[in-house]
Protein backbone atom coordinates (compact mmCIF):
# COMPACT_ATOMS: atom_id res chain seq x y z
CA UNK A 1 0.00 0.00 0.00
CA UNK A 2 2.55 1.91 1.09
CA UNK A 3 3.99 2.06 -2.86
CA UNK A 4 0.82 2.74 -4.41
CA UNK A 5 0.49 6.04 -2.01
CA UNK A 6 4.26 6.95 -3.38
CA UNK A 7 3.26 6.67 -6.89
CA UNK A 8 -0.12 8.14 -6.29
CA UNK A 9 1.79 10.80 -4.77
CA UNK A 10 4.38 11.57 -8.04
CA UNK A 11 1.36 10.79 -10.04
CA UNK A 12 -0.65 14.19 -8.76
CA UNK A 13 2.72 16.29 -8.55
CA UNK A 14 3.11 15.72 -12.51
CA UNK A 15 -0.27 14.35 -14.22
CA UNK A 16 -2.61 16.05 -12.22
CA UNK A 17 -5.56 16.39 -14.75
CA UNK A 18 -5.58 12.83 -15.55
CA UNK A 19 -7.68 9.61 -13.88
CA UNK A 20 -6.18 7.57 -11.89
CA UNK A 21 -6.14 4.42 -14.42
CA UNK A 22 -3.82 6.39 -16.48
CA UNK A 23 -1.12 6.07 -13.81
CA UNK A 24 0.78 3.25 -15.77
CA UNK A 25 0.92 5.63 -18.67
CA UNK A 26 2.27 8.16 -16.55
CA UNK A 27 5.16 6.04 -15.40
CA UNK A 28 5.77 4.25 -18.52
CA UNK A 29 8.66 6.16 -19.00
CA UNK A 30 9.74 6.81 -15.35
CA UNK A 31 12.81 4.89 -13.84
CA UNK A 32 10.56 3.31 -11.25
CA UNK A 33 12.68 1.29 -9.56
CA UNK A 34 14.19 3.92 -8.59
CA UNK A 35 11.39 6.83 -7.76
CA UNK A 36 9.62 3.69 -5.73
CA UNK A 37 11.02 0.11 -5.74
CA UNK A 38 13.58 -1.92 -7.18
CA UNK A 39 12.31 -4.68 -9.28
CA UNK A 40 8.75 -2.47 -9.52
CA UNK A 41 7.32 -1.41 -12.93
CA UNK A 42 4.51 1.03 -14.33
CA UNK A 43 2.03 -1.99 -14.60
CA UNK A 44 1.80 -2.66 -11.45
CA UNK A 45 -0.17 0.56 -10.78
CA UNK A 46 -2.91 -0.13 -12.11
CA UNK A 47 -6.21 0.89 -11.27
CA UNK A 48 -7.09 -2.14 -9.31
CA UNK A 49 -4.03 -1.85 -7.45
CA UNK A 50 -4.63 1.69 -6.50
CA UNK A 51 -8.46 1.34 -5.82
CA UNK A 52 -7.42 -1.17 -2.98
CA UNK A 53 -4.51 0.77 -1.71
CA UNK A 54 -6.98 3.67 -1.33
CA UNK A 55 -10.07 1.07 0.08
CA UNK A 56 -7.11 0.46 2.70
CA UNK A 57 -6.41 4.04 3.63
CA UNK A 58 -9.98 4.98 3.98
CA UNK A 59 -10.89 1.72 6.34
CA UNK A 60 -8.05 2.77 8.39
CA UNK A 61 -8.51 6.78 8.78
CA UNK A 62 -7.17 9.08 6.08
CA UNK A 63 -7.01 11.63 8.66
CA UNK A 64 -5.44 10.03 11.23
CA UNK A 65 -2.64 8.33 8.72
CA UNK A 66 -1.70 11.98 7.60
CA UNK A 67 -1.22 12.88 11.26
CA UNK A 68 1.03 10.41 11.75
CA UNK A 69 2.91 10.87 8.57
CA UNK A 70 2.99 14.50 9.37
CA UNK A 71 4.27 14.40 13.04
CA UNK A 72 6.70 11.92 11.61
CA UNK A 73 8.07 14.59 9.31
CA UNK A 74 7.79 17.32 11.63
CA UNK A 75 10.32 15.81 14.19
CA UNK A 76 12.66 14.13 11.22
CA UNK A 77 12.89 17.07 9.76
CA UNK A 78 13.07 19.75 12.76
CA UNK A 79 9.91 22.02 11.59
CA UNK A 80 9.08 24.76 13.98
CA UNK A 81 5.27 24.32 14.68
CA UNK A 82 4.55 26.31 17.83
CA UNK A 83 2.07 28.23 15.84
CA UNK A 84 -0.16 26.38 13.47
CA UNK A 85 -2.88 28.44 11.00
CA UNK A 86 -6.76 26.78 10.71
CA UNK A 87 -8.30 27.10 7.44
CA UNK A 88 -10.71 25.71 5.03
CA UNK A 89 -11.24 25.57 1.19
CA UNK A 90 -13.84 24.12 -1.11
CA UNK A 91 -13.98 22.00 -4.29
CA UNK A 92 -16.57 22.33 -6.37
CA UNK A 93 -17.49 18.87 -7.91
CA UNK A 94 -19.92 18.60 -11.42
CA UNK A 95 -22.78 15.55 -11.04
CA UNK A 96 -25.50 15.00 -8.85
CA UNK A 97 -23.92 13.19 -5.50
CA UNK A 98 -28.12 12.30 -4.59
CA UNK A 99 -26.43 8.56 -3.49
CA UNK A 100 -27.44 7.52 0.26
CA UNK A 101 -24.68 6.13 2.73
CA UNK A 102 -25.49 4.05 5.86
CA UNK A 103 -21.48 4.82 6.55
CA UNK A 104 -21.21 7.23 9.29
CA UNK A 105 -18.03 8.41 7.87
CA UNK A 106 -18.82 9.46 4.66
CA UNK A 107 -19.19 13.40 4.01
CA UNK A 108 -21.95 14.39 1.87
CA UNK A 109 -21.39 16.34 -1.20
CA UNK A 110 -24.00 19.08 -1.32
CA UNK A 111 -24.44 22.48 -1.88
CA UNK A 112 -22.77 25.23 0.81
CA UNK A 113 -21.16 28.73 0.69
CA UNK A 114 -18.82 28.14 -2.80
CA UNK A 115 -15.43 30.19 -2.15
CA UNK A 116 -15.21 30.20 -5.73
CA UNK A 117 -18.38 31.41 -6.76
CA UNK A 118 -19.38 28.28 -7.66
CA UNK A 119 -22.77 28.35 -6.63
CA UNK A 120 -24.30 26.22 -9.02
CA UNK A 121 -22.03 23.22 -8.81
CA UNK A 122 -22.15 21.10 -4.81
CA UNK A 123 -19.25 21.01 -3.03
CA UNK A 124 -16.72 19.34 -0.43
CA UNK A 125 -15.18 21.58 2.39
CA UNK A 126 -11.31 20.78 3.43
CA UNK A 127 -10.05 21.71 6.35
CA UNK A 128 -6.47 22.03 6.92
CA UNK A 129 -3.69 22.76 9.50
CA UNK A 130 -0.17 23.85 8.51
CA UNK A 131 2.59 24.85 10.49
CA UNK A 132 3.78 28.53 10.47
CA UNK A 133 6.54 29.96 8.07
CA UNK A 134 7.26 26.72 6.65
CA UNK A 135 3.74 26.25 5.67
CA UNK A 136 4.17 22.03 6.06
CA UNK A 137 0.58 20.79 6.77
CA UNK A 138 -0.32 18.69 9.90
CA UNK A 139 -3.80 18.00 9.90
CA UNK A 140 -6.32 17.07 6.87
CA UNK A 141 -9.66 16.59 6.81
CA UNK A 142 -12.88 16.39 4.26
CA UNK A 143 -15.88 17.90 5.04
CA UNK A 144 -19.62 17.77 4.42
CA UNK A 145 -20.23 21.00 1.58
CA UNK A 146 -22.51 22.92 3.68
CA UNK A 147 -20.29 22.64 6.53
CA UNK A 148 -19.74 26.10 8.28
CA UNK A 149 -16.61 26.80 9.70
CA UNK A 150 -17.93 28.38 12.79
CA UNK A 151 -19.29 24.84 14.00
CA UNK A 152 -16.46 23.05 12.88
CA UNK A 153 -13.29 24.78 13.76
CA UNK A 154 -13.96 23.84 17.76
CA UNK A 155 -14.19 20.03 16.70
CA UNK A 156 -11.19 20.10 14.08
CA UNK A 157 -8.83 22.11 16.77
CA UNK A 158 -9.60 19.64 19.55
CA UNK A 159 -9.16 16.25 17.07
CA UNK A 160 -5.57 17.66 16.59
CA UNK A 161 -4.65 18.19 19.79
CA UNK A 162 -6.26 14.87 20.98
CA UNK A 163 -3.40 13.18 18.46
CA UNK A 164 -0.55 14.93 19.85
CA UNK A 165 -0.48 12.50 22.42
CA UNK A 166 1.22 14.56 25.38
CA UNK A 167 3.14 17.37 23.19
CA UNK A 168 2.82 20.89 23.79
CA UNK A 169 -0.02 22.02 22.24
CA UNK A 170 0.80 25.05 19.93
CA UNK A 171 -0.61 28.37 18.95
CA UNK A 172 -3.88 28.26 16.62
CA UNK A 173 -3.90 31.07 14.25
CA UNK A 174 -7.88 31.24 12.24
CA UNK A 175 -9.74 33.92 11.48
CA UNK A 176 -12.36 35.84 12.53
CA UNK A 177 -14.87 32.48 12.30
CA UNK A 178 -13.55 30.89 15.32
CA UNK A 179 -14.65 33.83 17.22
CA UNK A 180 -18.08 33.29 18.68
CA UNK A 181 -19.19 33.18 22.06
CA UNK A 182 -19.68 29.43 21.81
CA UNK A 183 -16.43 29.03 20.46
CA UNK A 184 -14.33 31.08 23.22
CA UNK A 185 -16.24 28.85 26.08
CA UNK A 186 -15.35 25.64 23.99
CA UNK A 187 -11.67 26.44 23.64
CA UNK A 188 -11.03 28.21 26.87
CA UNK A 189 -7.96 26.05 27.60
CA UNK A 190 -6.79 26.45 23.93
CA UNK A 191 -4.23 28.77 22.89
CA UNK A 192 -5.24 30.79 19.93
CA UNK A 193 -4.94 33.96 17.34
CA UNK A 194 -8.18 35.40 15.76
CA UNK A 195 -10.01 39.01 14.83
CA UNK A 196 -12.33 39.62 16.77
CA UNK A 197 -15.58 40.41 14.62
CA UNK A 198 -16.45 43.87 13.94
CA UNK A 199 -20.20 43.31 14.16
CA UNK A 200 -19.85 42.86 18.44
CA UNK A 201 -21.34 45.30 20.31
CA UNK A 202 -18.13 45.29 22.72
CA UNK A 203 -15.92 46.23 19.33
CA UNK A 204 -17.95 48.88 18.08
CA UNK A 205 -18.12 50.83 21.67
CA UNK A 206 -14.19 50.14 21.73
CA UNK A 207 -13.74 52.10 18.55
CA UNK A 208 -16.09 54.82 19.53
CA UNK A 209 -13.77 55.54 23.26
CA UNK A 210 -10.34 55.14 21.74
CA UNK A 211 -8.35 57.66 19.57
CA UNK A 212 -5.47 57.70 17.76
CA UNK A 213 -3.37 59.79 19.62
CA UNK A 214 -3.46 57.16 22.50
CA UNK A 215 -2.24 54.16 20.48
CA UNK A 216 1.59 53.58 21.05
CA UNK A 217 3.66 53.66 17.88
CA UNK A 218 4.25 49.97 16.26
CA UNK A 219 8.03 49.14 14.72
CA UNK A 220 6.17 49.51 11.59
CA UNK A 221 6.20 53.08 9.89
CA UNK A 222 2.22 53.92 9.86
CA UNK A 223 0.67 51.79 12.42
CA UNK A 224 0.12 52.24 16.03
CA UNK A 225 -1.36 49.61 17.93
CA UNK A 226 -3.56 49.06 21.91
CA UNK A 227 -3.74 46.28 23.81
CA UNK A 228 -6.98 46.41 25.49
CA UNK A 229 -7.93 43.29 28.53
CA UNK A 230 -11.48 42.26 27.88
CA UNK A 231 -13.78 39.05 29.12
CA UNK A 232 -15.87 38.43 26.11
CA UNK A 233 -17.80 34.72 26.57
CA UNK A 234 -17.09 34.89 30.25
CA UNK A 235 -13.31 34.08 28.92
CA UNK A 236 -10.90 36.26 29.91
CA UNK A 237 -8.67 37.49 26.76
CA UNK A 238 -5.67 40.25 25.26
CA UNK A 239 -7.45 42.57 22.64
CA UNK A 240 -4.88 44.27 20.46
CA UNK A 241 -6.24 47.45 18.64
CA UNK A 242 -4.61 47.78 15.44
CA UNK A 243 -4.23 51.23 13.00
CA UNK A 244 -2.81 51.66 10.07
CA UNK A 245 -2.71 55.41 8.13
CA UNK A 246 -3.19 53.75 4.34
CA UNK A 247 -5.96 51.58 5.55
CA UNK A 248 -7.61 54.96 7.08
CA UNK A 249 -6.87 56.70 3.87
CA UNK A 250 -8.21 54.60 1.78
CA UNK A 251 -11.41 54.30 3.90
CA UNK A 252 -11.96 57.86 4.21
CA UNK A 253 -11.51 57.90 0.23
CA UNK A 254 -14.38 55.49 -0.20
CA UNK A 255 -16.31 57.24 1.92
CA UNK A 256 -15.79 60.46 -0.42
CA UNK A 257 -16.80 58.67 -3.39
CA UNK A 258 -20.22 57.08 -1.90
CA UNK A 259 -20.79 61.05 -0.77
CA UNK A 260 -20.13 62.45 -3.92
CA UNK A 261 -22.23 59.46 -5.67
CA UNK A 262 -24.78 59.83 -3.35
Amino acid sequence: MGEAVSAMILNALGFVSRPLYLTPEFFSNKPVDLLVRSHRCAADFSDDSLGRALDTLYENGVTELFAIVASKALSTFDIDHRFVHLDSSTFSLHGDYDTETDDEHAIHITHGYSRDQRRDLKQVVVQLICSYRSQFPVWFKALDGNKADKTSFPDTIRAYLAQLRGSEPPYFVADSALYTAHNITTLCDVRFITRVPETIKAVKALYQTISTEAMQPALLDGYRYLSVDSTYGGVPQRWLVVYSDAASHREVATLEKKIAKA
